[in-house]
């Protein structure tokens, strides 16, 4: 009877001893799975992270390309105005100098002149070229009679 009591005893004992054990096991299981989740979740969190990272620099680095565009169009915008305006300045001084010119007392009998001396040459020219045919003319009237 003693000795059943023992075993009874031994029997519970190491029944407790097992569950015990098992019940150890199950936490270390839990505790690494937990863990692993944490660790899982710890690099979800980072790739995240980096994306998120990856990204705004992306768009940081857009959006200074789009400034820098933006600024070297409106250098270029500028820079046409100005010599735009340089043009018109050049336009408008040469136009003032030529009418400067034109009511000049010795530029206007300059270009008399320069008239005369061409309405000359026509006269000449025209007159080289009556006489040409008329000499062609007598020319063939002589033969003609002949």
């Amino acid at each position: 009877e003693s000795e059943k009591k023992k075993c009874a005893e031994k029997a519970k004992k190491a029944k407790e001893e097992a569950e015990k054990k098992k019940c150890e096991e199950k936490a270390k299981k839990a505790k690494e799975e937990a863990e692993k989740k944490k660790c899982a979740e710890k690099a979800k969190k980072a790739t995240e992270e980096a994306e998120m990272k990856k990204c705004t620099e992306k768009a940081k680095k857009a959006k200074e390309e789009a400034e820098k565009k933006k600024c070297a169009e409106k250098a270029k915008k500028a820079k046409e105005a100005t010599e735009k305006k340089k043009r018109a300045e050049k336009t408008k001084k040469k136009g003032a100098q030529q009418k400067k010119q034109k009511n000049d007392p010795k530029c206007k009998a300059k270009e008399q002149a320069l008239k005369m001396k061409k309405r000359k040459e026509a006269l000449i020219k025209r007159q080289k070229k009556e006489a040409a045919s008329r000499n062609k003319c007598e020319k063939t009237n002589k033969e003609t009679k002949k």
